[in-house]
């Protein structure tokens, strides 16, 4: 049971044509061990049933609420639509594809709450794939929850290669908000960029557990990216024009200093060198990277499972070893 102190946690799904996972998904909302929620769904101009399905959950739950949007807006317009229209501390970003487990937000909130300082907390990332099996991709950061302040968290990301995958972060209100939310005109990108700016400027918290499941469909955003290089580039372009803003002069450094990129594939070299504003957070830590996990890119098929887990426990490893003596 929740108590009457308990912060609250916004949970807004934005929806278009789901109406097939949407059971799922609001299922695993009603279970979690954190009572104090409230979900908005903000169905963006559905034209399947989804209305119907969410209209039934609102009934047999108040916490549940819903929105139509009578124009199509995209992802990250109806995100931030509906922001505006809830009150919680913490804010987690649901899609109606993906599915949370029961403590979720019960642990995701108790490291949030001991760690005030912290824009967000992030746990190890799963994936149900296309033929049903589930994929678990553990980071192996530390062994128990912890925090890194903004300096260690650069380093960390530095020493190690690892993504943030964006249905594991549960977000503190105030720095999601500073960090400027997500920006319509980058698209896919802009839960990479929301995350970077808000590590750049707090402390973050870690969780060693799969806490969530991502779901992989063919017209998901990663396989628009790798059937849109265009698209792809100029999205890239506008993260680093965003990067040479005043506004954004400390997440510029911060990125700089991480060697940290929305993609590592070879291309995104030539990317760098044409432009005037990508060039500046060129190192050769960032060219070796992007040499490394651009060829990977092309070889990690033929690699068995137990040699890529190996190798992201050694990675890891070793980056936990150069923060711990530092």
């Amino acid at each position: 049971m929740s108590n009457i102190d308990d912060p609250l946690v916004s949970i807004i799904l934005p929806n278009h044509n789901h109406a097939e996972y949407l059971p799922k998904s609001l299922e695993a909302l009603v279970q979690q061990t954190w009572e104090k929620f409230e979900v908005l769904v903000v169905d963006d101009a559905s034209t399947d049933n989804s209305c119907g399905v969410i209209k039934s959950w609102c009934e047999r739950d108040n916490r549940f609420r819903l929105i139509q949007l009578t124009q199509n807006l995209g992802i990250n317009a109806a995100v931030m639509y509906g922001l505006k229209r809830t009150s919680g501390s913490y804010l987690y970003f649901a899609a109606a594809d993906d599915f949370i487990f029961p403590n979720f937000f019960e642990k995701s909130v108790s490291a949030l709450r001991n760690n005030p300082d912290a824009a967000f907390c992030f746990s190890d990332p799963s994936e149900l794939s296309l033929n049903k099996e589930i994929n678990k991709f553990p980071l192996h950061l530390s062994e128990e929850p912890r925090s890194y302040t903004k300096e260690q968290f650069a380093d960390l990301l530095r020493w190690n290669f690892f993504n943030i995958s964006a249905n594991t972060i549960l977000y503190r209100r105030s720095s999601f908000e500073d960090a400027g939310g997500y920006l319509e005109d980058l698209s896919w990108l802009s839960d990479w960029f929301a995350s970077t700016v808000a590590s750049s400027r707090s402390s973050v918290c870690y969780i060693p557990e799969c806490l969530t499941r991502l779901r992989i469909r063919e017209d998901s955003f990663s396989a628009m990216v790798l059937n849109n290089p265009a698209q792809q580039r100029e999205l890239i372009k506008r993260v680093f024009k965003y990067l040479q803003t005043e506004k954004h002069k400390d997440v510029r450094d911060f990125v700089r200093s991480s060697a940290l990129l929305p993609e590592y594939r070879l291309r995104t070299i030539w990317w760098l060198l044409i432009d005037g504003n990508g060039r500046y957070i060129i190192t050769s830590r960032l060219i070796r990277r992007i040499l490394w996990r651009g060829t990977w890119y092309y070889v990690r098929n033929l690699v068995p499972p137990w040699v890529r887990r190996s190798l992201r426990r050694r990675s890891s490893f070793r980056a936990v070893q150069k923060l711990g003596s530092r």
